[in-house]
């Protein structure tokens, strides 16, 4: 069964929570993403302030539907108001997420069966 983690990323030396999202993969491999993205607010954010080991990913729930995922990914962003995190925060912007997932799925399967 496949499960989806909604996570934070705290700053270590304080607990302060900066970052809430979600993800299927271990926590330590989108971590790893984050510090390597270098695009995003929370990864320039870390990059800056001292790099990885100045922050640290933890799980903040677990669930089992897409669905619920958005759900509580959202809930915990309008709960916990992360200053990080610049996505996600209405309802139109939730729907608009998924239908781009959605479509990036969809055509990076799409690219994936041209290979084989």
């Amino acid at each position: 069964m496949r499960r989806w983690i909604i996570y934070g990323i705290e700053r270590v030396e304080n607990g302060e929570l900066l970052y809430v999202g979600q993800t299927i993969q271990t926590l330590e491999q989108r971590y790893e993403q984050h510090i390597i993205d270098g695009g995003s607010k929370i990864s320039k954010h870390i990059t800056e302030n001292g790099g990885g080991g100045q922050f640290v990913i933890k799980e903040l729930h677990t669930v089992y539907t897409v669905q619920d995922a958005w759900e509580w990914e959202r809930h915990l962003i309008m709960e916990l108001d992360p200053p990080h995190n610049t996505k996600h925060k209405t309802s139109e912007e939730i729907e608009a997420a998924r239908k781009l997932n959605r479509t990036n799925f969809f055509t990076a399967r799409a690219r994936w069966s041209k290979k084989k």
